[in-house]
């Protein structure tokens, strides 16, 4: 594999995997990158996000994923399974099952790179009954910039294509509404995906959400989370880091 975004995504996946951020442990997580408007770059399956290397990445095609996702939404096995393998065109080693969602997302204009974490204390929250609530809530400046006004909220679904397929569903509602992609989404009793035009972006938004996770859960515990005013939210939003 040769070409110009390759050390970049090194640079993004060792990041994200770095064990002092706790944002991921063992095989956890991935991350990808858009190519160009047919292919993509995603993380083998099984691969250490801190140890990745050149080769552990699979180079994907939009077309047949996005197929799936829009088409087939209830397939599940070997159909699932040959789709992934015709995508990445049946060489080497086995793509990431969350290869679907990383095809929806990086389809979305100005999105180039994205990455799939379960920080501890995004993780936590997002086994809790406040997990949507989260989603909405902001709590100082930078939560805005970074992360977005609103981050999408997606209930718990497995991995790989049902994952893929509901978040498509609320995406499309998320756009209707705010006019621009989520900077980030969260997934309930999983994780959350960061995503945006450049890898320092994505890294960002990770970080910031992570802070805000903490940050959440001690103002809980102090009697309540006291969040930002819509209005400041909406400029905030507005304004550039």
């Amino acid at each position: 594999m040769s070409h110009r975004v390759v050390p970049e995504l090194l640079k993004f996946a060792h990041a994200l995997g770095d064990p002092a951020k706790e944002y991921v442990i063992y095989g956890e997580g991935d991350c990808s990158v858009r190519v160009d408007s047919k292919t993509f770059l995603v993380k083998g399956a099984g691969r250490y996000m801190h140890s990745v290397r050149e080769e552990d990445f699979v180079s994907m095609a939009f077309g047949p994923l996005l197929e799936m996702v829009a088409a087939k939404p209830n397939a599940r096995g070997n159909v699932v399974d040959e789709c992934l393998r015709t995508a990445s065109g049946g060489k080497g080693m086995a793509p990431s099952r969350e290869a679907f969602f990383h095809a929806v997302l990086l389809d979305l204009p100005n999105v180039n790179f994205i990455g799939h974490t379960h920080p501890t204390c995004v993780a936590g929250v997002m086994a809790s009954p406040r997990a949507e609530a989260f989603a909405s809530t902001r709590m100082f400046p930078q939560h805005v910039q970074l992360c977005g006004p609103r981050s999408l909220f997606v209930p718990y679904m497995d991995p790989g294509l049902p994952l893929a397929v509901e978040l498509r569903y609320r995406l499309e509602g998320y756009m209707n509404q705010w006019g621009d992609a989520p900077m980030t989404i969260l997934l309930a009793n999983h994780g959350m995906i960061a995503l945006g035009p450049t890898s320092d972006a994505v890294l960002a938004a990770t970080g910031m959400m992570q802070k805000a996770a903490l940050a959440y859960v001690t103002a809980q515990s102090c009697g309540g989370a006291v969040t930002l005013p819509e209005t400041d939210v909406e400029r905030l939003a507005a304004e550039k880091v």
